[in-house]
């Protein structure tokens, strides 16, 4: 596994060779645990606030409900914020994969160029984020009484779709078998995975 992280890293702009399934699959494990801590923080650092605020709104008495719009308040007054991270750690995501999932097309002897379908429906996902953050934080401040179904209800699963046919074009190319033996982007390694 470590000697997949490496080839990963030291290959971040090397978009010749071929990497086989288990390189591939073993790096690209590696980015999303660094996706998921680099996340996790974020939210921790910036939902630390909301909680702090809102634990001091309720013990003052200010009652459940004052307590639940300082906490929307809150929670919307961040949503920028969180955006942000989510962009920023979504371009970084997809420039630690593109190389690798380039080896690992060549691999199967397919064109690296087909990364940029995936790609470009993530993008047009990463591009949105800052509307679609706009409209989820008016549906907040605008809700009362049910402020998740308030947001679900303006939620563009269209754009939700995108992002999940991004990730399984990604799974179905980084599947596919490797090319046994040389192929026009080089020498293959072999692989029982």
């Amino acid at each position: 596994m470590m000697e997949a992280i490496r080839r990963g890293l030291s290959g971040l702009v090397t978009f010749s060779g071929r990497d086989d399934r288990r390189t591939f699959w073993y790096y690209v494990l590696f980015v999303f645990i660094l996706r998921w801590l680099a996340g996790t923080a974020a939210s921790i650092v910036l939902m630390g606030s909301v909680v702090s605020r809102s634990v001091r709104s309720a013990v003052s008495g200010g009652g459940a409900e004052a307590t639940v719009r300082t906490m929307q308040a809150d929670v919307a007054a961040i949503m920028p914020q969180m955006a942000m991270i989510g962009i920023v750690v979504g371009l970084l995501t997809m420039a630690l994969l593109a190389a690798a999932l380039v080896r690992r097309l060549h691999d199967s002897n397919l064109p690296g160029w087909l990364v940029l379908v995936p790609g470009a429906l993530y993008l047009v996902v990463i591009a949105t984020m800052p509307e679609q953050t706009e409209r989820a934080m008016l549906a907040i401040n605008a809700s009362s009484d049910h402020p998740g179904e308030t947001v679900l209800a303006h939620t563009n699963w269209g754009l939700a779709a995108l992002g999940w046919a991004a990730i399984a074009i990604v799974v179905a190319l980084g599947v596919r078998k490797s090319t046994p033996g040389a192929n026009r982007y080089g020498a293959g390694r072999d692989s029982v995975f």
